[in-house]
């Protein structure tokens, strides 16, 4: 299982420092639930649905987190119903085991169509528990701009804790 657990990947790996990274605060039923660092140029805020909505700089891929019902083998079970809203028709291709703040996630990367325009999508879902709550991260977007926002995700799932 990879572990991906300190903002120092940021440095590492992405290039940026704590300083070119600012809060996101993910809620739940309204209130303040998880952290992450984004890179400072990413916009975020609560959509009308109540999901988290992070928005990099160029405008996509999109990114959407939010709370799911179930263990995260029960989600992954039946991820394409969740992600319909964004992602229809999704097909996971491959998966990957993680580590997000601590406990045990998944990552499914996979196809299928843009719930709003119909195009081709790529989608990156990860799957993870934290706070009593399973937690849902998708990203997604037509051509490869998923698999080139890939990395940076990562990074920003390794900031992720509990609000407080």
């Amino acid at each position: 299982m990879r572990s991906i657990s300190t903002l120092a990947i940021f440095a590492l790996v992405a290039g940026m420092s704590a300083d070119d990274t600012i809060p996101a605060t993910v809620t739940k039923d309204g209130k303040p639930a998880l952290t992450m660092q984004v890179p400072a140029d990413w916009k975020f805020g609560t959509g009308a649905s109540g999901r988290t909505n992070l928005l990099p700089a160029s405008g996509h891929p999109h990114i959407q987190c939010w709370t799911v019902a179930g263990t995260v083998e029960q989600v992954v079970a039946g991820i394409a119903p969740l992600v319909v809203g964004e992602v229809t028709d999704f097909k996971p291709i491959s998966s990957e085991d993680l580590t997000v703040a601590g406990a045990p996630a998944k990552r499914l990367i996979g196809t299928g169509t843009e719930a709003d325009d119909g195009d081709p999508a790529n989608a990156d879902v990860v799957v993870f528990t934290l706070a009593g709550s399973t937690w849902l991260l998708l990203t997604h977007g037509e051509g490869d701009g998923t698999a080139k926002a890939r990395l940076t995700i990562t990074t920003v799932l390794g900031t992720i804790a509990v609000a407080k």
